[in-house]
This record gives C-alpha cells, structure tokens and sequence, in this order.
C-alpha cells in the first residue's frame, strides 16, 4: 500500500523570516439538485439545514488559511433554466453553510455556472460575496470573471487564484474559458502579481479516470505561462498526480460535495513558505469518501489510498 505523497518543491533560495500559508483544494462541490425536487441530497439539506454535508470537515477545513472549491451549479430562485441533462441549483443560504464551514475562494468557471441565465450567476456571486467568500472563474463582467483573486499584501507572502472552464461553452465573456493564448497572458500577467498562482481547470471527460492529452497540454502550458499549482475537476473521479518543471499537477480531485451514498475522493493541502527570495511547495493528498453526501476522511485502512498511475 503506498504512503501518503507529500513532496516539497524548492523554487529558489535565500533567508529571512519565514511566511507561510496553508491553502486547500477541493473539487465539485454541489448546491442542489433540480430535478427530481424531491431528491434525497435535497431532502438532507432541507432536515439538516445547508451546513449538513461539511459536518464531519469543517474543523479541518477551517485549519486553512485558505480554502477553495469548485461551485457545481448556482445559488438563486430565478433565471431562465437552460435545458440540458444535469441542472444544478441551491439557495443563496447555501453560501452562509459555505462560510461558516471555512471556504473562502470558490471557483465558478464549469459548465453548472449558466444553469439559470446571468440571474442566477449574478445571485450566485452576490450570495458569496454577502458571506466573505471571493470568486474567480465568473463574473458581472469580464475582468471579475477572467482576474484572479490575490490573497495577501506587498509585505507578505502572496498568492493569487485563478480558474477556467475548458467545458460547456465557446468563448463566454461572464465566465472564463480556456482558449489558448488568452488564457496564458492571463496568467502570466496574474504571476506578475504574486509570489504563487494557483490555476484551476474544469476540463476533461466524466466519468474518466486518467487525465487526457487536452489536460496534460493546459496544466504544461498554464505552467509554463507562470502557474506553480494546477488542479482540475469534471471527471467526478478522482485522477492522477503528476508534475511538470517541478510544478504539481492534480488533474482531478473528483468530488468534494455530491449525492453519493458512498464514493472515494481525494482533497489536497498544499502548504507555500517564503523565506526572502527562496520559495517552497509542499503538498499532501488525502483521501475522503462521500458517504450520504457528506465527505470525510477514508476509514483508517483507506488513508494511504492514492491514485495508481501518475501522469505527467
């Protein structure tokens, strides 16, 4: 069986006092379910109040000091529903359940961002930000959408967050895409900004358990346009760890929050120090499963469960 993976990656060097922060990462995390009104997972949030699924974590999570995840789908009662096969949607007071569990980024560039019209994005990102919670990914326009958040000040460490959908649409200006040489300037001139940036993907194949060539492709050019941690989800599995130039790659955590009785995925922490010049990456992935929608960690025989292939 093999060992929890944690490796740390060294960018630079010098001395100073050391700053550090602890961000996690988490994949789709779902607000509601549309169809049937009456689904279970509907059904827990309503008998147990929104903060239901983040019961068993929200100890952890608020141990960071920062954490993002993947919002799958919207947080409104209008909009005009698009019609396609999975429509997702929750209550604005999901936001609050959100906060108060430890979230402070959620990522909105999916295919679920535009379930209902620009309403229903627009009250999406007005819950959030009512609660503390910034966004990146979406917008009411397109700097909101395509800019990244920067946590931290000149004097400080400081990382920035950036997130692009590679699913769903053409070119969208409310919710960003992942088309090429846009999406690198981007990134290039958000590393300008920060010490670290992170970049989010939702890219891929459902259901698919290996990252494909489109991913590998992105995560070494978002790379190598200035991104020092890339992860991804979509696949609703989890899929494989990989590096590039020394960066880490996670190209799929799988879910985070969703209607599973019983399901295995995986959260990752990674831990930035800056010391002067010198910087360091280190991360950890760690296993969970979702049982009746609520993610906690694997029982004690899964903890060192990590995916078989590593892919770069």
């Amino acid at each position: 069986m093999k060992k929890a993976l944690v490796l740390i990656f060294f960018i630079a060097a010098a001395s100073v006092s050391a700053e550090e922060l602890k961000v996690l990462l988490v994949g789709d995390i779902l607000t509601g379910v549309v169809e049937p009104e009456d689904h279970w997972f509907n059904k827990k949030l309503k008998e147990h109040g929104h903060g239901y699924p983040f019961e068993k974590l929200s100890d952890f999570i608020k141990a960071h000091d920062v954490a993002v995840g993947n919002l799958e789908g919207v947080l409104s009662e209008r909009g005009v529903q698009r019609e396609k096969e999975f429509v997702f949607r929750g209550s604005p007071a999901f936001a609050e359940a959100l906060k108060d569990a430890g979230f402070t980024i959620m990522a909105l560039a999916n295919n679920h961002s535009f379930d209902f019209s620009e309403e229903g994005l627009f009250d999406t990102i007005d819950a959030l930000e009512k609660n503390g919670i910034e966004t990146i990914g979406a917008g009411r326009h397109f700097k909101q959408a395509y800019g990244p958040v920067i946590i931290g000040s000149s004097s400080t460490l400081k990382a920035g967050f950036l997130a692009f959908s590679d699913v769903g649409y053409p070119v969208q200006p409310l919710v960003a895409c992942s088309k090429e040489e846009v999406s690198w300037r981007i990134i290039n001139d958000a590393k300008k900004e920060c010490d670290f940036l992170f970049v989010s993907f939702h890219w891929g194949k459902e259901k698919a358990q290996k990252p494909n060539e489109r991913q590998k492709t992105l995560a070494r050019k978002a790379i190598e346009a200035g991104a020092d941690v890339v992860w991804g989800h979509h696949p609703h599995y989890t899929q494989a760890f990989g590096t590039y130039i020394g960066k880490p790659i996670f190209y799929s955590l799988g879910e985070f929050v969703f209607y599973r009785t019983e399901r295995n995925q995986e959260i990752a922490q990674v831990t930035l120090t800056k010391n002067g010049k010198s910087k360091k990456i280190e991360h950890k992935i760690i296993p969970i499963v979702i049982i009746d929608g609520q993610p906690q960690f694997a029982a004690p025989e899964d903890k060192d469960i990590l995916p078989e292939q590593s892919a770069n």
